[in-house]
């Protein structure tokens, strides 16, 4: 088996672009548009979005399996007999 790279981790060669004079001009390859970033921006906001119920849902039942106790606790601040607790979750 072989140890060694299969690619040269060199200097890449860039192509080089003039225009009509001969004046070289910039490179603007490794630079991603803003029209690109902005697409990309939107999938995450989309998902974002897509999901706010899944998280709601998610947080809605986490929080009563943490707070049923709790009420139910001598030293409550709301203290909560067994029906009232119902209506929280279970």
């Amino acid at each position: 088996m072989e140890n060694s790279a299969l690619v040269d981790k060199g200097p890449v060669p860039k192509i080089v672009t003039t225009n009509e004079k001969g004046v070289t001009l910039p490179n603007l390859e490794g630079q991603p548009d803003k029209r690109e970033r902005g697409k990309a921006m939107r999938q995450v906001i989309a998902a974002f979005i897509a999901n706010i119920g899944t998280i709601n849902t998610g947080l809605i039942f986490g929080f009563s399996a943490v707070v049923i106790p709790q009420l139910h606790a001598q030293d409550s601040l709301i203290p909560v007999d067994e029906s009232q607790a119902s209506w929280v979750g279970k």
